[in-house]
């Protein structure tokens, strides 16, 4: 009796369960859980090859070069006042007053223009990282399915602790890990580009 009651105390303290101890002393047997099969994605890799990704990405560029060329615009009328107010110095009081209207009120929607510009951007970027996690999901599932695998987990190994942070921080970014070791036959990031490439080719 007391033997068995320690093994039970250390089965616990070690977070592992009696099985064999208890099927040795006429207990039914329990059928040892299977190993999960557990891939990994490099995530930074998984984006840099996407085509759509490039795609997506080069269309919001170009629509944000269009909306810059209309702040550079409205830069350079700014400067324009401002070198004519140097110009004109003490002089001719009327115009200067005009001029520092038309700046106060140019500057104001060029501050704006900008705001603007750069929560437009913020949002496509959002849009763009939600479409391709959506596809992302899916075709995770295939590869996964097709090979095996059981559990697929974003590969955050290339996540390092940097110098001079504080213990506290320190043991922040050690919580936060989810992947210690991964051996190479794991990684699955090359066939994930290649379902997500084929998708988006056949328009999907």
């Amino acid at each position: 009796m007391h033997i068995r009651a320690s093994v039970l105390a250390l089965s616990l303290a070690l977070g592992v369960g009696v099985v064999c101890y208890s099927a040795g002393v006429g207990a039914a047997p329990v059928r040892a859980a299977q190993p999960s099969a557990v891939a990994v994605i490099n995530v930074v890799k998984l984006i840099e090859g996407l085509e759509e990704y490039k795609a997506l990405n080069t269309a919001l560029s170009d629509q944000r070069k269009e909306s810059q060329k209309k702040l550079d615009a409205m830069e350079a009328d700014l400067k324009k006042i401002g070198d004519e107010l140097e110009v004109l110095g003490n002089g001719d009081r009327n115009r200067r007053r005009q001029l520092a209207a038309q700046g106060i009120e140019l500057q104001g929607a060029y501050q704006g223009a900008g705001q603007g510009l750069q929560r437009w951007l913020d949002l496509g970027q959002g849009d763009i990282a939600k479409t391709l996690y959506d596809k992302a999901l899916i075709a995770v599932e295939r590869v996964a399915t097709r090979e095996g695998y059981d559990i697929v987990l974003f590969d955050d190994r290339p996540v390092t602790v940097p110098l001079d942070l504080t213990d506290r921080e320190v043991n922040g970014i050690i919580r936060s890990k989810r992947v210690l070791f991964a051996s190479a036959r794991s990684e699955i990031t090359d066939l994930v580009i290649a379902e997500m490439n084929n998708a988006y080719k056949a328009g999907k």
